[in-house]
């Protein structure tokens, strides 16, 4: 029999999902209106160029280790290896059309990776804490 999801468990899915979506819409209003936004600020034209690259390597790192077969340090190696693909990516343009390289963009995959890191870490934790007060 398997074990009823605990509520930290089920409530990490669902915060990670909705972070998740938020940021595919974000990504995809990105797309559709970046035209009519690039110009006002200069700091605000680095954020949307680089918004896809953040985006995207923080939803695949997410999506791929919230797998229940993939645990402990796998989850990691799979966030650091999305990192490095991006990065790789942007000096050797292979999936993308863009041949421009641009220190921003492996400046947001590092970010999008880090905030992955972070947010496993935290609930691998929580559900770690929330397991020790299940078991006593």
């Amino acid at each position: 029999m398997s074990r009823p999801t605990t509520m930290i468990h089920s409530m990490q899915h669902v915060q990670l999902k909705y972070l998740s979506a938020g940021l595919i819409v974000c990504f995809a209003l990105n797309a559709f209106l970046r035209k009519y936004l690039v110009g006002i600020n200069d700091i605000f034209d680095i954020i949307l160029g680089s918004l896809p690259n953040f985006v995207a390597v923080f939803v695949i790192s997410i999506v791929l280790t919230d797998q229940k077969r993939v645990v402990g340090i796998y989850k990691y190696m799979i966030i650091l290896t999305m990192i490095l693909l991006f990065i790789i990516e942007e000096y050797y343009p292979t999936f993308t059309g863009n041949k421009i390289f641009d220190l921003y963009d492996i400046l947001a995959s590092v970010l999008g990776g880090v905030l992955a890191i972070i947010l496993t870490f935290y609930y691998s934790g929580m559900k770690l804490e929330n397991n020790i007060k299940e078991s006593t």
